[in-house]
């Protein structure tokens, strides 16, 4: 596992960041799921310096809530596979957005907040809370 302390303004804001390289034949359209589900993509040349880190394609950093995914374009090694993870909530008109353009699954369990499944382009899974449609 790497750490990180990137995009801290002081010091002493330091915090433990967790990293994960995701490698993807997919870039673009992995990196417009990315944009389009509003979270910060940011490939500037900062984030350059520790992305790509595994090929010598192009690379992006991704900002989630609890850790920075590091999306890289497959040219030196295997794409990693499909994505799978958890994003605490989204709203209905991101998701109506998204429903667009990837496939959307909405749960309603009983026992559970209501979630959206969304697929990215390289497979797997993006599960999100959508807890406007839990009922009273």
């Amino acid at each position: 596992m790497h750490w990180l302390n990137y995009g801290k303004e002081k010091p002493e804001e330091f915090s433990a960041t967790p990293l994960l390289y995701v490698v993807t034949r997919n870039y673009d359209a992995m990196k417009q799921f990315f944009t389009d589900l509003g979270v910060r993509v940011d490939d500037s040349d900062e984030v350059l310096q520790f992305v790509p880190g595994f090929n010598q394609g192009r690379g992006t950093a991704i900002y989630l809530s609890d850790m920075t995914v590091c999306l890289e374009e497959a040219t030196d090694t295997e794409p990693s596979g499909a994505l799978y993870f958890f994003i605490d909530e989204i709203s209905e008109e991101r998701l109506r957005r998204l429903s667009s353009k990837y496939p959307v699954k909405i749960e309603k369990d009983m026992s559970f907040t209501p979630s959206a499944l969304i697929t990215p382009p390289d497979g797997g899974c993006l599960i999100a809370a959508l807890p406007h449609l839990r009922e009273g």
